[in-house]
């Protein structure tokens, strides 16, 4: 089955723990990637219980774009439960889950 991706909404969960070093550039090389790619994307940040500005620094990202949104657990809870909040949350045609790292090359989403 093809895809129309110009036509499709995709949402991007990614779990997030001790990430404060890298969740801004994590945001804007997945938005640089996809967002002309879909007809709608959306980030959903899940913050798994992160002692450090993991979480402030997502609250800063969403106050300036609201494409990205976050979901803050109380304590960590393990990166399966984290990966579960944000399908849980999702609304649109397409998901695609990734580590913060960018390990995973936000340019492969779109294959």
């Amino acid at each position: 089955m093809d895809i129309d991706c110009s036509t499709s909404t995709l949402d991007i969960v990614v779990p997030l723990y001790f990430d404060e070093d890298v969740v801004e550039k994590l945001c804007e090389v997945v938005l640089k990637e996809t967002e002309s790619q879909f007809q709608d994307v959306q980030i959903i940040l899940v913050d798994d219980g992160s002692q450090d500005s993991t979480y402030s620094k997502s609250l800063l990202l969403h106050q300036s774009d609201s494409r990205i949104q976050v979901i803050r657990l109380t304590s960590n809870f393990g990166q399966q439960s984290a990966i579960s909040a944000g399908l849980e949350y999702s609304t649109s045609d397409l998901v695609v889950v990734m580590d913060s790292d960018l390990q995973d090359r936000p340019s492969d989403i779109i294959r």
